[in-house]
């Protein structure tokens, strides 16, 4: 099972589900970090790499030792992003431009590029509960560069006010630097294109009176049990944030809810029964579920966890294949050490699964999570 990076509105982080992130140590001081397949960017003496391991993620902090402790004054991530050809790797920087207005079109090492700044308002940590703390205005520096069949993406994140050090993350998404050397006439050319006005959307026409659905089927069980495609319970009602999934036939059906709360039906959704959750010892599941059905019939739930250890993870537990009575701790995709860098909260999870295996036969995964720093939301 791997788990993979889906191009999103936010951040996605690609991590191996089997690669368990630990506490990371200090962070190491580079004038020049390898991003990976010929690709290295310089960073200013200010700049350190924090390292990560089990991941393609980059990140890049800058902080100032004071009197009252570590300031942190800016973040980089550095992602990248394999594309099926260099053609969509540029229609992928028109979908990075359509995310927020203000993006520049641009060449970095002679391929076609774009910077952008938005300000942000992100909610800390708990913001909902009681004390929580008070929103943040964040700027968020973007970079991005379609490289051949590669988008290399950066994520800054500064305080609103420090505008010298959101000219810093600007310059060393400039910075990159790629093996892989671009056509002029083409860059060129590309860069036109992703600097016309965009196309007019065509919006749908809206239908007028829709006609309800009726529900299909034999009703086996008696006429007090409701028909497949009718209303049932699945479960109580003071459980929330349900999320569903069901298999191919439709006859094996999933419902994830907050902590462990989980339900299956064997019956297309006629009646359902409490799912088996077993975690490690001492493990706790601290909700936010999310379900998918892999290529192989599993179900794989993910949820916010709370390790003995200390920390946060976005987690990932599996059903056996064909089957959703019971559920198994598999591996963290995501894990955040309770003290000490990289201060993050992988929070509000969610998961998918390819319906197609991998090359080698496994099940496909894509986490995506909201990675709360000091200054990213």
């Amino acid at each position: 099972m791997t788990i993979r990076p889906v191009p999103t509105l936010g951040v996605a982080w690609v991590i191996s589900a089997s690669v368990l992130l630990s506490s990371c140590p200090r962070p190491i001081i580079l004038p020049v970090v390898t991003v990976g397949g010929g690709t290295t960017l310089s960073t200013p003496a200010s700049w350190s790499q924090v390292p990560w391991r089990g991941t393609t993620a980059i990140e890049l902090s800058r902080t100032q030792q004071t009197a009252a402790g570590v300031v942190h004054e800016g973040r980089v991530m550095v992602l990248t992003e394999q594309r099926l050809s260099h053609d969509e790797a540029v229609d992928r920087l028109g979908q990075i431009s359509a995310e927020a207005p203000g993006a520049i079109f641009l060449l970095i090492d002679g391929w076609p590029a774009l910077q952008r700044r938005q300000v942000v308002v992100v909610p800390p940590p708990g913001a909902a509960k009681v004390g929580g703390g008070r929103p943040e205005k964040v700027m968020i520096v973007t970079t991005a560069v379609a490289a051949g069949d590669l988008v290399i993406r950066a994520e800054g994140s500064v305080p609103e006010e420090n505008t010298a050090v959101a000219t810093e993350v600007e310059a060393i998404g400039r910075s990159l630097k790629f093996a892989a050397r671009a056509d002029p006439a083409k860059s060129e050319v590309e860069l036109q294109r992703l600097r016309a006005p965009p196309r007019p959307v065509v919006k749908p026409r809206p239908v007028v009176n829709p006609v309800p659905g009726k529900p299909q089927g034999t009703n086996r069980n008696g006429p007090s049990t409701p028909l497949p495609g009718a209303p049932s319970m699945a479960a109580p009602s003071f459980i929330g944030e349900l999320e569903v999934a069901a298999s191919v036939d439709g006859r094996q059906v999933v419902v994830a809810g907050q902590f462990t709360a989980t339900f299956f039906s064997t019956d297309a959704g006629l009646t359902f029964n409490r799912s088996a959750f077993t975690l490690p010892a001492g493990f706790r599941n601290q909700g936010d579920p999310s379900i998918a059905l892999g290529a192989s019939g599993v179900f794989y739930r993910a949820f916010l966890g709370l390790p003995s250890g200390g920390g946060c993870t976005a987690s990932v537990a599996a059903s056996p294949a064909g089957s959703g009575a019971s559920f198994t701790f598999v591996a963290n995709a995501a894990t955040c050490p309770g003290s000490g860098d990289p201060q993050c909260f992988p929070d509000q999870e969610h998961i998918a699964a390819d319906p197609n295996p991998s090359s080698t036969g496994t099940d496909q995964l894509y986490m995506v999570w909201r990675h709360f720093t000091p200054f990213f939301g």
